[in-house]
């Protein structure tokens, strides 16, 4: 018996193809690398379900088995389960080549062989397909039912009919060939399987053309079966190998997922070419029975342990049983035929036992994944939530205060007080926080205290202008961490400033010893809070540069070397913070202190030097002409006279001050009046001058109406009309007699290009009286001391410059991970949010985001305000604290949970290591151990040993 398949053969495909999709798990796929470490719950569950009805029946059904992750176990219990659904993964891939026709003597053939010439086994198919006409003929089929409409004598009725429908049906043969064979490589001579035939059906359709191609070779690559074929008996985990990290994560197990995985594939690529609508041509897929499944992580629950050797024995011979069941039930299945025209059931069953092959190897993949989210899922329940890389950090936070540093040596909150001294009110803060929760950054700081033989460090406002400045500096580092894809990107810059306070911010890079390149700066007063966003970029650990250019020549070599040395050092941020009351009372020859009170003539002072860049000479106290800086004479001297005339009050040079900067404010004052009087008197003329305009028109208009009205009057007419002309001509003026006669002739110009607008169009582009802010170069030569006295003083100066290099040599030789990498941090130029209040008693904030053009406003305000404060640098700026910051990445390539369960890395101690170092380096210690607290000395000691290690 034939069966016919017809024209809805290409729409069955296509709905066993829909049918495969929809059933395989979304994103499944097993040539991909991320499928093996995915484990899909769901899936699992339902067939672990099943699975332990069938071993319960197989076994005995009053001995309870279990999943191994529902009931009490051992970490043991785990490696001991992951060699147990490997070995049954790898006896059950046995009976299915026994099924397939590959006999135990070949197989230990191939294996041998392959171990003596060390060559690999390959597993490959050839299919082939044909498609031939057979014969055409003529088919008579029943067409649907007609209704037919008739009338006789007694009436209209209907009545069915039935017609036939004859048409000519051509017959194809659709033939498949396969032949399965193993072999070594480098050898012509193949294994063949015993399952190698033919089988082929028929396919009719009205058309003549050709259904399918009548020649298709499908083209399945090879596969390497090599570690299968070597490891067909069982394998055992090595657990004091060193890449042992767990029982998913170690040598015997990946090799086994990673061959497990192809083979999989390749068993499903297979049957998909297979399954071609040949194969249901002559079996009914529902009626075969189910192959049973022996892989599955299931626990003997009575006994405590993993399934005994001798009941898994049962249940992979349960599963050999079950293949020979299953080709027998094909058999049997097989229409009455001549024999010659009907295939062996071995070979039917082939396309069947690839699918079961896939499905067996994808259950060990679930297993040994599932005893992975095992060690996930326990881990998570013991610490009673899922981790994040904000909780590793807010742990580490506490570990390096309670579990790590000495007092004098734990990490810091990055926040200060911008104030004088300790007397002084604060004017304000500057914080770095994280900008989703605004929890604060913790750096190692070590503070340098201003020293007079320590040169001045500077930084430049133009080509031509560069300011000094003196005070504090703190040198920062800063460790961030990176677990996988979560890691902290993006920090803030907080400044707030007190009301009726103020302080510049500048932000940049340090240069060199004594330089910072200036990028941004902003002046923070009166209750402002701003939020300058700053931007964390890693670079290359040293260890990944150093592999990276083993391999380039000398020149390659130093060219990147110097190039990194350079990102290095872009790597050191740097903000100075400098007050602007100290530095008033300084550049104004006051004395210290004077201008903590005089809130007015503060604000009044800054409006001069920032908005109308007025000089400070013309505003500064010139009195005695004494040099504040100098030291104060003892005040046991007996000249009275000197000491008289070197001192003045306070009182009496704050008010010659305020005196000269109210003087220059009345004066602007006036110059304000003065304007918006020229102002009201140009908007008067123009109004006078359209006036005027308007009336010549009428008047022009009713003159050629009166020339129309009189062109036909005699010539005496004509003459009585000259003089009424005249008068009018000569009257004209008199509208006009409040404007200067220049200004009516300058009016009265040809186009009007000298207009009132015209000569007003500069004053006019003042708003509201008052002038335009210009933007302000100096270019004088400014006295900032001989090559000499820099030389000199350099002695005594830190180089920041080497923090970086320093510590990148550091983690080169003791960040044996390669986990450590230097991280810039850098000011974004957009999105600066600055919150204000317009004036004291305003209850409400405002909000306003800075963009690029408005930092660089903020930039140049700032900067002529600093210019007007060092006297274009001829002063330098005393009281300045100056912030260095280094920082680092510590990266880890996973999630936290998978860094500790799959990696079996405790993150901590990795990370304490990182720490150290830049600790070490930020403060400049030689032995590590000082700085650690006594009680955790030797627990760090155990954990990280390179820190150690003494030099020979």
């Amino acid at each position: 018996m034939i069966n016919t398949v017809r024209e809805n053969q290409s729409r069955a495909n296509f709905l066993l193809l829909l049918s495969i999709l929809v059933c395989a798990p979304s994103g499944a796929s097993l040539a991909s690398g991320s499928y093996e470490d995915r484990f899909y719950q769901e899936r699992f569950n339902a067939r672990l379900s099943e699975a332990l009805k069938k071993v319960r029946t197989t076994l005995d059904t009053e001995r309870d088995f279990a999943a191994i992750g529902s009931v009490a176990h051992k970490y043991d219990d785990k490696y001991l389960m992951a060699e147990y659904v490997t070995n049954t993964a790898l006896q059950a891939s046995t009976n299915i080549l026994h099924r397939l026709g590959f006999s135990q003597a070949q197989l230990e053939a191939l294996r041998a062989k392959s171990i003596k010439e060390n060559r690999s086994i390959v597993l490959e198919i050839h299919k082939e397909d044909t498609c031939t006409f057979l014969r055409s003929r003529e088919v008579e089929t029943d067409a649907p039912t007609k209704v037919v409409h008739e009338s006789g004598i007694f009436g209209s009725y209907t009545k069915e009919k039935r017609v036939s429908q004859k048409f000519t049906e051509y017959v194809w043969e659709h033939a498949t060939a396969a032949a399965l064979s193993l072999r070594l490589t480098g050898e012509e001579s193949k294994v063949f399987s015993q399952l190698n035939g033919r089988y082929s059906t028929e396919i009719a359709r009205r058309s003549k053309t050709t259904p399918l191609r009548e020649l298709d070779v499908a083209r399945i690559p090879e596969l390497d079966v090599t570690w299968l074929v070597r490891n067909l008996q069982q394998i055992k985990i090595d657990r004091s190998a060193k890449d042992c990290l767990t029982p998913r994560r170690n040598k015997q197990i990946q090799d086994a997922v990673r061959q497990f995985v192809e083979l999989g594939n390749w068993a499903d690529r297979v049957s998909h070419e297979l399954d071609n609508g040949v194969w249901k041509s002559y079996l009914a897929a529902e009626s075969l029975p189910d192959i049973f499944q022996p892989v599955s992580p299931i626990f003997d629950v009575k006994e405590g342990k993993v399934i005994s050797t001798t009941d898994a024995d049962i249940l992979l011979k349960q599963h050999e049983e079950s293949l020979e069941h299953f080709v027998a039930d094909v058999g049997r299945q097989l229409p009455a035929a001549a024999e010659q025209q009907k295939p062996s059931p071995d070979l039917l069953s082939v396309m069947p036992l690839m699918k079961h092959w896939a499905q067996t190897l994808e259950n060990h993949l679930d297993s040994v994944n599932y005893i992975e989210h095992l060690l996930k899922e326990q881990l998570n329940k013991a610490i009673g939530r899922t981790l994040s890389a904000k909780d590793f950090r807010d742990y580490m936070m506490f570990h390096n205060q309670k579990k790590l540093f000495k007092s004098e040596y734990q990490p810091r909150p990055f926040t200060f007080a911008v104030r004088r001294e300790a007397q002084y009110s604060p004017e304000g803060t500057v914080a770095i926080h994280y900008p989703e929760d605004n929890e604060l950054i913790h750096t190692s700081v070590r503070v340098r205290a201003p020293s007079p033989a320590a040169s001045n460090m500077s930084f430049p406002l133009s080509a031509s202008t560069s300011v000094k400045f003196h005070g504090k500096h703190f040198i920062h580092s800063f460790l961030n961490h990176q677990l996988g894809y979560e890691t902290t990107t993006r920090l803030e810059l907080a400044a707030r400033a007190r009301q009726f306070s103020g302080f510049i911010v500048v932000l940049g890079k340090i240069k060199s010893a004594t330089e910072l390149d200036p990028k941004q700066a902003i002046i923070v007063q009166n209750k402002d809070d701003l939020r300058i966003p700053l931007v964390l970029e890693q670079i290359p650990s040293p260890k990944a540069f150093r592999d990276f250019i083993s391999s380039l020549s000398p020149e390659q070599q130093r060219f990147a070397q110097a190039y990194r040395n350079m990102q290095l050092e872009g790597t050191l941020f740097g903000m100075v913070v400098i007050q602007i009351k100290p530095a008033l009372e300084k550049v104004l020859n006051l004395p210290p202190g004077s201008l903590t009170k005089e809130i007015q003539l503060t604000e009044d002072l800054m409006t001069l030097f920032i908005k109308y860049q007025i000089p400070t000479d013309l505003i500064s106290y010139r009195g005695d002409e004494v040099d504040l800086g100098a030291s104060p004479l003892p005040s046991n001297t007996k000249d009275e006279g000197a000491r008289a005339a070197s001192s003045s009050s306070m009182h009496t040079r704050v008010e010659q001050v305020r005196q000269q900067a109210n003087t220059m404010m009345r004066m602007l004052e006036s110059k304000k009046t003065k304007l918006v009087e020229e102002s009201q008197k140009a908007a008067e003329y123009a109004k006078n001058q359209k006036e005027a305009m308007m009336r010549r028109k009428l008047k022009k208009d009713s003159s050629h109406a009166e020339r129309a009205t009189y062109s036909t009057a005699s010539v005496t007419d004509s003459k009585r009309f000259v003089p009424r002309m005249a008068a009018m001509s000569i009257n004209t003026p008199t509208i006009h007699s409040s404007i200067p006669p220049e200004e009516v002739d300058q009016a009265s110009g040809a186009g009007g290009d000298a207009s009132p607008q015209a000569e007003m169009g500069e004053q006019s582009d003042s708003k509201d009286g008052r002038e335009p802010e210009a933007e302000v170069t100096t270019f004088e030569d400014r006295p900032v001391g001989g090559e000499g006295d820099v030389a000199t003083s350099a002695a005594a100066m830190e180089d920041y410059t080497r923090i970086a290099i320093d510590l990148d040599r550091a983690l080169e030789k003791l960040d044996v991970d390669g986990a450590a990498r230097p991280t810039k941090i850098t000011v974004e130029k957009n999105g600066w949010v600055k919150r204000y209040r317009e004036s004291l008693l305003s209850r409400s904030e405002n909000i306003k985001t800075l963009l690029q053009d408005d930092v660089k406003r903020e930039t140049d305000r700032a900067f002529d305000l600093l210019d007007a404060l060092s006297r274009s640098g001829g002063l330098v700026l005393e009281g300045a604290e100056l912030h260095v910051v280094v920082a680092a990445t510590h990266a880890f390539d996973k999630t936290l949970v998978d860094t500790v369960a799959v990696d079996n890395v405790n993150p901590i101690e990795k990370v304490e290591r990182t720490a150290l170092i830049m600790a070490a380096q930020t403060h400049k210690i030689k032995e590590i151990s000082s700085m650690i607290d006594q009680q955790f000395l030797k627990r760090v000691e155990s954990t990280c040993p390179v820190l150690f290690e003494k030099k020979n």
